[in-house]
């Protein structure tokens, strides 16, 4: 019974060391505007989350959405242009995640199409190969955005959209997570925790019980659908239990920070007080 709560104890603790260690991405904008805002607010949650975060600008988005544009809504001081760039494999090679907030139809595209005549195509290409994970927001190439309506650029024939959409399903077969901008942030987090538990050895995942299973049990223990004892709810515990059936019991009185519930609404999983 002792060595059972002690065994407990040690894997509690590297679970939590797995999750919490920094997270690296390399942060890829190419030269589109639709869901700008919204990406640039994503990034700039997971930055206050602690993610270490590489910045690179298109030649296109160079001129579109200008460096010191996207640095100071950043709030950083270094960014990286392709037009500068002579060694991408030091951009990359360290990241956990490669994230397109801004993926475009030229981009996306030419990965489709395994293009690799510019600098993104080719850093994705690579993420694609080496099994690196990669989270791009779809609303700046989906031609039935509303945005897109309101910009006048909605009228394409139909063969030319479902182009369009064919590409954007070979992105999907080659592992790519496509995302509404809005769901950007949450997608990443789960993306690299789920990541960063398979990358584990399997010496070490028989160490600790299988990382995996003991998170989703733990979940479960920590009131997924049951009572949640904590004094506040945050969004780090959102994100933790987003996973279970999508109801989160809490006590009358509980303190549910702004933040989780934002987080909640993305996730659809609702808060109940009992």
């Amino acid at each position: 019974m002792y060595l059972d709560a002690f065994i407990d104890v040690i894997v509690n603790e590297v679970v939590k060391r797995i999750l919490n260690r920094p997270k690296k991405a390399l942060v890829a904008f190419t030269g589109g505007s639709i869901g700008f805002t919204e990406g640039i607010k994503a990034i700039k949650d997971l930055m206050n989350d602690g993610w270490e975060i590489k910045v690179l600008l298109s030649k296109s988005a160079e001129y579109v959405l200008k460096p010191d544009n996207v640095k100071n809504l950043l709030g950083i001081d270094k960014i990286y242009l392709e037009s500068e760039v002579t060694n991408t494999s030091n951009l990359y090679q360290d990241m956990d995640m490669i994230i397109l907030p801004v993926l475009t139809i030229n981009t996306a595209s030419k990965i489709a199409l395994c293009i690799n005549d510019s600098m993104i195509p080719s850093i994705v290409s690579n993420a694609i190969m080496e099994g690196k994970p990669i989270v791009a927001a779809r609303n700046a190439c989906d031609l039935d955005d509303p945005t897109r309506k309101t910009l006048g650029m909605d009228k394409a024939p139909e063969a030319y959209k479902q182009k369009i959409r064919d590409h954007m399903e070979l992105l999907k077969d080659y592992g790519i997570n496509l995302v509404d901008v809005s769901q950007l942030y949450s997608v990443c987090v789960n993306t690299n925790n789920i990541f960063v538990m398979n990358k584990k050895s399997d010496t070490e995942n028989k160490k600790v019980g299988n990382i995996q299973n003991i998170q989703n049990i733990q979940n479960r223990q920590e009131n997924i659908g049951a009572n949640f004892t904590k004094k506040v709810l945050s969004r780090q515990d959102i994100i933790r239990l987003a996973n279970g059936n999508g109801k989160i019991h809490v006590k009358t009185g509980t303190i549910v920070t702004d933040l989780a519930k934002d987080t909640a609404r993305s996730l659809g999983i609702e808060i109940i007080y009992q």
